[in-house]
């Protein structure tokens, strides 16, 4: 009890073998496109996570900086502030003195001769020559310069 076997055609066995082959190649195709695909997924898996933490210590680089730059500019506000301060008795010396030469030169300019003109041109000269060299009058304008000039050669 045999069975029949199949025979198969010389033409219909090269037929047969063509679509094993394709078969064949189509698997090679899909396992090459999977190797691939996976090797893209593991690539990926490797550089994203580089990236995230590169981009993590861009971020917290700029923030560190960012604070620093604030520190920085709240320690420069301090230190302006301290020596507006330290300034400020300076300041308000050579206000008080310039505003003396000025009272004491409108003096000299109204007064006529006499004791009272002379004692203004004194303090005028005491005023501007020894309290002008330590830069109580830092713009000496014009004006404050000739009338030192001229107070000067009449002393």
């Amino acid at each position: 009890m045999s069975s029949p076997e199949p025979s198969l055609t010389e033409d219909e066995a090269k037929h047969l073998e063509m679509e094993m082959k394709r078969a064949d190649l189509k698997l090679k195709k899909w396992d090459l496109v999977f190797k691939v695909a996976g090797l893209a997924a593991l690539i990926f898996g490797i550089i994203w996570p580089l990236v995230q933490y590169t981009n993590a210590l861009k971020e917290e680089r700029v923030k560190r900086e960012a604070s620093l730059l604030r520190e920085q500019q709240q320690k420069d506000k301090e230190i302006e502030a301290a020596l507006r301060e330290a300034r400020k008795p300076f300041l308000e010396r050579q206000q008080t003195l310039y505003f003396e030469a000025t009272t004491v030169a409108a003096k000299i300019s109204t007064l006529a001769s006499g004791a009272e003109r002379e004692a203004a041109k004194k303090r005028f000269y005491q005023l501007y020559c020894a309290r002008g060299k330590m830069k109580i009058f830092p713009e000496r304008n014009a004006y404050v310069e000739c009338a030192a000039l001229f107070l000067s050669s009449e002393i």
